[in-house]
């Protein structure tokens, strides 16, 4: 086994990894997002319906 190999296939495998996580935090962030919005419309919805 040459470590030089074993070394650049960890760093990649590492960067790879990186890449994945800053993906499913970016999906995340824009879920909790739409979420907040959906939360603020229906909050906004009844405070309007509340008026009448």
């Amino acid at each position: 086994m040459d470590f030089v190999g074993l070394f650049f296939g960890a760093r990649r495998e590492e960067r790879h990894r990186s890449e994945a996580m800053k993906l499913r935090t970016i999906e995340a962030v824009s879920y909790g997002d739409s979420f907040l919005a959906q939360a603020n419309s229906n909050f906004y919805w009844q405070r309007f319906q509340f008026k009448f």
